[in-house]
């Protein structure tokens, strides 16, 4: 990386990570980002798309499926290696760390690819809840950064490829099912 792109994602890892600091933080951004906190509450929406939605929330609950599948191990297998990226955790002195601090390599964060990658595609499907949906992946983006263990620019990295992903899969799927419905208008 640019040596004053490093220097710039460090001075904003330090300002989040040291200096933008309270105790109700400290105790939120720990359960934001851990996201065995959100599995639950994931698989009844999930199931209530499946089980309850109409096709649209039905299908949209199929491929949000293919595209966490794509985002994550790409992001995990495939980007994070070619980048080699070190955690700050592991490289910077003084970060405050409220969690463990991962052997993974840091660019781009999965986290943030994941819920953007979410958030992009659902309010692809239903733009009226889109404020929700971007809250909620910045919030978890945020956190990755406050407890210590990502710099800004891996989410905001991560961010940009999960939208664009999802933006991806979300015409590609359109244009998969004009296709196929196209196909069985003709026979």
């Amino acid at each position: 990386m640019l040596a004053w792109l490093q220097a710039a994602d460090e001075r904003l890892f330090f300002l989040v990570n040291s200096q933008w600091q309270t105790r109700v933080l400290d105790w939120v951004m720990p359960v934001i980002t851990e996201l065995k906190y959100f599995v639950v509450p994931i698989i009844v929406i999930w199931a209530i798309m499946v089980f309850f939605g109409n096709r649209r929330s039905r299908r949209a609950a199929f491929v949000i499926l293919v595209l966490i599948a794509i985002t994550d191990l790409s992001s995990s297998f495939i980007l994070k290696p070619l980048f080699g990226r070190i955690r700050p955790c592991h490289v910077l002195d003084g970060v405050r760390l409220l969690t463990n601090c991962s052997s993974a390599y840091s660019m781009p964060s999965a986290h943030a690819v994941n819920m953007f990658a979410f958030a992009t595609f659902f309010t692809l499907n239903y733009r009226k809840w889109w404020p929700l949906f971007f809250l909620a992946a910045a919030a978890v983006s945020y956190s990755r950064i406050y407890i210590g263990i990502h710099y800004p620019f891996d989410a905001l990295a991560g961010a940009a490829y999960g939208s664009a992903v999802a933006v991806a899969v979300f015409f590609g799927e359109r244009k998969l099912e004009t296709r196929l419905l196209g196909d069985r208008a003709e026979q």
